[in-house]
């Protein structure tokens, strides 16, 4: 039986909930928390969080956080390091083989602004 991994805004809501080390980093001060979580919804498109986690790309990544990192560099960045908080813990989960927000050694595959 194939079992369907989650989409990537479901796997956020599971890892904010289950208190993952960089929530709980951020849970240090409750506003920075609801922060945490309101840029991902905010900033990342519905098309994006309503994919299945093992089906989005880094082009996908890229396609979608570009125009974000060019507009606001800054909060590009951090959307961009919360998501591949997500991606890692999906790797850990064995949701997916990979961090589409990596390049090779763990090194940002985020491009420069």
């Amino acid at each position: 039986m194939h079992v369907h991994a989650p989409t990537c805004a479901s796997l956020h809501d599971r890892f904010e909930a289950a208190g993952g080390r960089e929530a709980r980093r951020a849970a240090a001060h409750r506003q920075a928390r609801q922060q945490w979580i309101n840029s991902i919804e905010q900033h990342v498109p519905a098309a994006l969080l309503d994919t299945s986690i093992d089906r989005i790309n880094a082009v996908d990544l890229l396609d979608e956080l570009v125009p974000i990192l060019r507009k606001v560099p800054e909060t590009g960045s951090r959307i961009y390091q919360r998501l591949a908080t997500i991606f890692n813990a999906a790797v850990i989960d064995g949701l997916r083989p990979d961090n589409p927000a990596t390049g090779r050694a763990g090194h940002s595959a985020r491009p420069s602004q």
